[in-house]
């Protein structure tokens, strides 16, 4: 039985023919931290529909490949991988020749291997790609249609997500806007004349920035993190997640920083030099914190190759032990509702946003905060901002008899 196994975020399936081992890809993007692997039962762990559909289609997908391996042994016929994908592609991804009936999965796919981005953006194209295939597969489909991607199927797709309960708005929003770039950049090459989707109606600002959990750490609550006691895998996820809320670096870029991208100046101390995985931005500040730099050189200049939920629940179980944040706080979102312990909401990216409003409740201009957060929008950088209201209004103090 051929077996699958994940590079980075794509999940391909090995298969011997003649001797041969070859990849054979059921086109599916995994987003990091959504669904975890199990390598060993071949299936994706949890529960809920996202899980069961993605499982039933990949099991559906390595019978095939089986099914049609076996029966040419069987019969006595050669077969070629190429042999393989044209079977594959006639059974699951067949191509709609009608022009006025184009396979928009197809012209999305297309345009994600034609695109040059940064790989973060491929990455993102590829998994509102994966939402929309394992939606059609809950719908008994296999491809979708430029004029099938009217407002009511936005609203229907919508629907599903938020029954899914794995996106919160402004992910659900975020698909939206990119399936809607690429419906117009249809459109403008005629390969359709469907104008419906342009009706449907994309979240505000308002209601993205309350649809979030408005959670950051403190200095006073971070440098009680990093003053733990640890060892082994504990010791080097809580020395990046600290280091990543003294610099703001994203997980993906902490796990891939070395000793090259410190550069020791001898007025300025360390700075750090590095190019975003997300956004392709290089990045060059100066480390203004001391404990960062420290921590650094604890590790090496290098920290742990871990995946992103690992790393979370690691953090999180960390500070259960060490009965750290364990404040409790209402929270009231699309995805996640009900009262919890500070702990129980804190996750890699919560270093970001700890950052950037330590930073901004010194009063330091937030054209210097987003340069060392890498933000390009400040309309973005500003949701980061988590201070609560009693906090921001005391910055007005410093204006007192302006």
């Amino acid at each position: 039985m051929p077996k699958y196994g994940i590079a980075r975020n794509s999940i391909y399936l090995h298969a011997t023919i003649d001797g041969k081992t070859h990849k054979f890809y059921p086109r599916i993007s995994i987003e990091q931290g959504k669904m975890d692997w199990n390598q060993q039962k071949q299936i994706f762990r949890g529960e809920g529909e996202l899980v069961n559909s993605t499982n039933q289609w990949l099991k559906k997908f390595q019978h095939e490949v089986d099914t049609f391996i076996l029966d040419a042994k069987r019969e006595g016929r050669p077969i070629s991988k190429e042999d393989v994908m044209q079977h594959l592609d006639r059974k699951f991804f067949k191509l709609i020749s009608n022009s006025a009936n184009n396979s928009f999965i197809e012209y999305f796919r297309r345009q994600i291997n034609t695109l040059a981005h940064s790989y973060g953006t491929v990455r993102t194209y590829k998994v509102t790609l994966n939402n929309v295939i394992v939606y059609l597969h809950s719908q008994k489909k296999v491809d979708l249609c430029f004029e099938d991607m009217t407002k009511r199927w936005f609203n229907e797709y919508e629907n599903w997500l938020k029954k899914i309960g794995t996106s919160g708005i402004s992910t659900i929003d975020k698909h939206k806007k990119i399936l809607k770039t690429f419906l117009n950049r249809g459109l403008e090459e005629g390969l359709h004349k469907n104008i419906d989707f342009q009706n449907v109606k994309r979240a505000n600002r308002s209601e993205l920035a309350e649809d979030t959990i408005h959670l950051y750490l403190n200095e006073q609550e971070i440098e009680s993190i990093a003053n733990l006691q640890l060892t082994g895998n504990e010791n080097r996820v809580i020395s990046a997640f600290c280091f990543s809320c003294y610099t703001a670096v994203r997980f993906e870029d902490t796990t891939r920083l070395s000793k090259e991208n410190f550069i020791h100046k001898s007025k300025e101390g360390y700075w750090l030099s590095y190019k975003q995985a997300k956004t392709g931005i290089q990045v060059d500040v100066p480390i203004i914190k001391e404990r960062a730099i420290r921590i650094a050189k604890q590790n090496n200049y290098s920290f742990l190759q871990i995946s992103n939920q690992k790393a979370n629940e690691i953090i999180r179980r960390v500070l259960s032990e060490h009965n750290l944040l364990q404040e409790k706080i209402k929270v009231n979102t699309t995805h996640t509702k009900g009262i919890f312990r500070k702990a129980d909401l804190i996750s890699y990216h919560i270093s970001r946003k700890s950052f950037c409003t330590n930073m901004w409740l010194k009063g330091i201009p937030n054209n210097l905060i987003m340069a060392a957060s890498g933000h390009k929008n400040e309309a973005v950088f500003l949701t980061y901002i988590k201070a609560d209201q009693k906090q921001k209004a005391k910055g007005l103090l410093s204006y007192k008899d302006y």
